[in-house]
């Protein structure tokens, strides 16, 4: 488990090898205030030989990953980024602003928002077996309640392009919406909840969806309100879990 963390800022130069030849392959976590994952390094540096240390630069807002340092990892280990809340600072988005391509093999790739994860340019995981979790509703650490105002932000309408890998996706106040769902290609097995705001998903390619559990999540759920739209217009849906709407909200499928 390799864990870099910076109160304000952190960027990524470099390798992190967290597989095992010999044992369980481990996690590479990531855990900022702000992410954007883009082609642009600063406002801090790495020192030491390997493992390097990073160091962020005091004061500065927010961090930055070379997309291509994550690929390169992912295709070590598991790959978690994470942000944390910072009171009067950041409020802890991730934002893809680069084309993430997951290389050959079976590893799997977490982004965990304190705020919302924005979907600014794709996510490709079609060259392996490796799952995608998007969580823009988590507490900023492990076990702190989230604040229920996360959302996944599809606006740019950029698509996640899955392997055999599941597609998990949570949120507190909604995933994807009616005018700019969360567009897949590729997708088969799929669980996804929210409080509020709905979950809408459409899935471009050919591939059956299969409503399941993937990681911790189960089926498709809005716990408080919200509707919830999946559409499959080139192959079958279906409901290997349940599907499930507070306080009267309505379900639609299109396949």
């Amino acid at each position: 488990f390799v864990e870099v963390s910076g109160k304000q800022h952190t960027e990524i130069y470099g390798l992190v090898d967290t597989s095992a030849p010999n044992g369980k392959v481990g996690t590479f976590l990531i855990d900022p205030a702000n992410v954007d994952i883009t082609t642009v390094d600063a406002f801090g540096s790495f020192v030491g030989v390997a493992p390097y240390t990073w160091t962020p630069t005091a004061g500065a807002s927010t961090s930055t990953i070379d997309y291509l340092t994550l690929q390169t990892d992912l295709g070590l280990g598991n790959v978690v980024v994470t942000t944390n809340f910072v009171a009067g600072g950041d409020p802890g988005n991730i934002t893809v602003n680069h084309l993430i391509t997951a290389p050959l093999g079976g590893f799997n790739l977490t982004l965990e928002a304190a705020n919302d994860i924005i979907l600014n340019a794709g996510i490709n995981m079609s060259a392996g077996a490796g799952s995608l979790t998007l969580n823009a509703d988590w507490g900023g650490e492990a076990g702190i309640p989230s604040n229920g105002v996360g959302k996944i932000d599809n606006t740019a309408n950029r698509t996640i392009t899955m392997g055999t890998g599941g597609l998990e996706m949570i949120a507190g106040n909604g995933i994807g919406t009616l005018a700019n769902p969360v567009l897949t290609s590729g997708l088969t097995n799929v669980a996804a909840t929210t409080a509020t705001g709905g979950i809408f998903i459409t899935n471009g390619s050919a591939s059956a969806v299969n409503i399941t559990t993937v990681g911790g999540t189960t089926g498709l759920t809005t716990t408080t309100s919200g509707n919830i739209s999946v559409t499959n217009a080139n192959a079958n849906i279906t409901l290997a879990q349940h599907v499930t709407t507070a306080c009267h909200g309505t379900i639609t499928f299109n396949a």
